[in-house]
């Protein structure tokens, strides 16, 4: 079984400094403007968040990117149920 580590903010101080995050964003945005990004716009599925069907008053989102200079891509994914979240008052 596979698990998510979760780090605190300590840990994510030692593991890389404040410089070279802004230096990775620099970069980034650099990219974008350069062509060599691919951030394409969020895919989301309604799960009946705004719809009557399917009837699980949630949504998924998928967020895929590739960015040049590091020579990956990733995708975040993200989700929610209002279903729960209203049986919990919130």
């Amino acid at each position: 079984m596979f698990s998510t580590r979760l780090l605190s903010q300590e840990e994510v101080r030692e593991l890389i400094s404040m410089k070279d995050v802004i230096e990775a964003v620099e970069k980034t945005f650099r990219g974008m403007g350069e062509g060599t990004v691919v951030n394409p716009t969020k895919v989301g599925l309604d799960l009946g968040e705004t719809a009557s069907f399917p009837p699980y008053e949630g949504f998924m989102n998928a967020m895929p990117a590739y960015v040049g200079w590091l020579d990956s891509a990733g995708i975040k994914w993200a989700g929610g149920f209002l279903g729960e979240r209203k049986k919990k008052g919130l």
